[in-house]
């Protein structure tokens, strides 16, 4: 500020704004200091990140009872509301074996007739129950 009153005729009237702003605001932030309330921390904690400990106990026991009653894990994640890789976390923090996809006799006798009819991929899959990839590595084994 001493420069502009050096260089300008109204440089003490700047000088003197800025020095009854700077004034103000420092009884302004004194007076909020004392009248401010104190923060109170939170006590409680805040829910987990990680969906796997946000579900309760039975839900986990119906994780592992649909599994292992056959269901896919994809499927079993659909049906909670969590990832098939969730699915299988949880399956291994409780010692469960992880099944390997694939057809039952029953299905590849099925997928070849379908796919000999002439039926595409995705059709024999659908039809059978069974995902794409599954058909798909079967009947390239197959052949």
């Amino acid at each position: 500020m001493e420069v502009a009153s050096d260089l300008s005729n109204r440089g003490h009237h700047y000088e003197n704004g800025l020095r009854r702003l700077v004034e103000t605001m420092q009884a302004y932030l004194c007076q909020q200091r004392q009248t401010a309330k104190p923060r109170i921390r939170q006590t409680s904690t805040p829910a987990p990140h990680k969906i796997k400990y946000r579900l309760t106990e039975t839900q986990v026991q119906g994780i592992l009872n649909r599994y292992e009653a056959g269901e896919a894990s994809a499927t079993v994640g659909k049906a909670f509301g969590i990832s098939k890789t969730t699915v299988i976390s949880i399956l291994n923090e409780h010692g469960i074996t992880i099944r390997k996809l694939g057809l039952t006799d029953k299905q590849k006798k099925q997928a070849t007739r379908l796919r000999q009819s002439g039926l595409t991929l995705d059709e024999v899959a659908r039809q059978i129950g069974s995902n794409y990839s599954a058909i798909q590595r079967y009947i390239a084994s197959a052949t």
